[in-house]
């Protein structure tokens, strides 16, 4: 540093600019954005009904297989939630002739990557691999969905995992929140009111033997679909996958029923944290119902009160009033409805001010939306896109979805054509799915510190328990 210093002091000095004689020089203009054109995969059935769409890119020796089989969270009987969850985690563990030690090492030694994830309605199996393995990857994938071994051993250490897990999740706010949402807006009748790790009471109850039959119950071929991006052509695609699985029995699946009609709570929800020194807030609310015409306008206006750095409720939270390192809000499809979600933490002192301030930004969206705000959004969604595209992983799931979601394969070029010709008159017509009052708002904190406030300012509150 020193030297550094001695060095400055006799450099030739650079003499300042006059400001006066400086020109400002004029302001860029914003060149048209180049014709994009999304990837668009290419569908066909299996010979035993499943569903294929692949779409080969052979820029990378890498393939990336996703696959979806029936029953997720929402299948989980009372009493015995999170059961799918923990059927997912078996699925990795000793499957087909390995151990689960043995399992993991060929995976290692292969540079496979595996992961299971458990939704409401079904569950997501990936694998991501190097064109060569494509041998060694099919039989691994037959094994864990026909072969897992359920082991007595594997099945204690999952559950002692799963239970460590939620106890540990419980005490972190904003995951409490995002987990307990559909519990509490819908209640336990419903599949999104599942939790869908479960509670150490239901994990705890889970047996064994059981969970291995409905496993097996709900492997059924119709019911599957795969995606597939990577360095592989359709044709050869089809032709492994029905050697793999040409021995796949058929059988039925029955989804669970439910009404989507189920009175849901509304208002605001209070879960105690007591010393806790921030405070989670998390707005679910019920918003469109699945394929509505205002679902474009929707999303674009999502992100121009929440869905970017520079949305109104991050600009006015984080950078003006300082209630919070960051907010973030959009709407999520679901299977049959969409949600409107808002997240964020808030510091426990400034609870009720920020939770204020945020409804009066949400109610902003009546007044409409600047020409700029439009562009910016339209422009943030069309890179949404071109980033999706140039992602195997997220291709592959964006696919998987679109499958699952009743949608053909040129899904992604119908999005940038629909939110490209959404008007600010549609934008502004949106404004009430942004009210609170359509679901719940949950402050996870330490509620003896703002209870108080809360009847001050005229705001009702109810607390509530998480289930046990």
């Amino acid at each position: 540093m020193i030297y550094s210093l001695l060095i400055g002091c006799f450099m030739k000095q650079t003499p300042v600019p006059d400001p006066n004689t400086h020109k400002a020089l004029p302001i860029p203009e914003i060149a048209t954005p180049r014709v994009f054109t999304p990837p668009q995969a290419s569908p066909v059935e299996l010979a035993v009904g499943s569903q294929l769409w692949v779409l080969e890119n052979n820029s990378l020796p890498v393939i990336v297989i996703q696959l979806t089989i029936p029953g997720g969270s929402g299948s989980d009987p009372e009493g015995q939630w999170g059961r799918a969850a923990m059927v997912s985690e078996m699925l990795t563990e000793s499957v087909g002739d390995y151990d689960a030690l043995g399992f993991s090492d060929l995976l290692y030694q292969n540079a496979i990557d595996v992961s299971v994830s458990t939704g409401i309605y079904n569950t997501l199996i990936r694998f991501s691999f190097h064109k060569d393995q494509l041998d060694t990857i099919l039989p691994l994938m037959s094994a864990m969905l026909f072969k897992p071994q359920f082991t007595e051993k594997d099945w204690e250490r999952v559950r002692t995992n799963q239970i460590n897990s939620i106890q540990q999740d419980r005490e972190d706010s904003p995951t409490i929140a995002a987990q307990h949402d559909g519990y509490f807006l819908y209640g336990s009748e419903h599949p999104i009111g599942i939790p869908t790790n479960g509670t150490p009471k239901t994990i705890e109850a889970l047996n064994r033997e059981a969970a291995s039959k409905w496993h097996q119950s709900r492997l059924v071929a119709a019911k599957t679909h795969f995606s597939i991006v990577g360095a592989i052509s359709q044709e050869k695609a089809k032709i492994k996958l029905e050697e793999t699985f040409k021995d796949w029995t058929v059988q039925d699946w029955e989804e669970p029923s439910f009404s989507t009609d189920i009175q849901s709570t509304k208002g605001i929800l209070l879960i105690d944290m007591p010393g806790a020194e921030q405070t989670a807030i998390r707005v679910f609310s019920t918003a469109f119902e699945k394929d509505a015409p205002e679902q474009y306008a929707a999303d674009l206006a999502g992100l121009i009160m929440g869905g970017s750095f520079t949305s109104r409720l991050n600009s006015i939270l984080r950078e003006e009033k300082g209630y919070t390192y960051g907010v973030g809000a959009q709407f999520i499809e679901e299977k049959h409805n969409n949600y409107f979600i808002v997240s964020t933490s808030v510091q426990t002192a400034v609870t009720v001010e920020a939770l204020q301030e945020l409804f009066l930004i949400l109610d902003s969206a009546k007044e409409g939306y600047s020409a700029e705000e439009i562009q910016k959004a339209k422009a943030g969604s069309r890179s949404s896109t071109i980033e999706v595209s140039a992602e195997r992983k997220q291709l592959a799931t964006h696919n998987i979805f679109a499958m699952l979601n009743g949608e053909d394969p040129d899904f992604l070029q119908v999005d940038l054509d629909k939110n490209a010709a959404v008007s600010s008159e549609e934008m502004t017509a949106t404004a009430t799915l942004f009210d609170p009052k359509n679901g719940i708002v949950i402050l996870v904190g330490d509620v003896s510190q703002y209870k108080d406030k809360l009847t001050e300012a005229g705001l009702d509150y109810k607390i509530v328990t998480l289930p046990e």
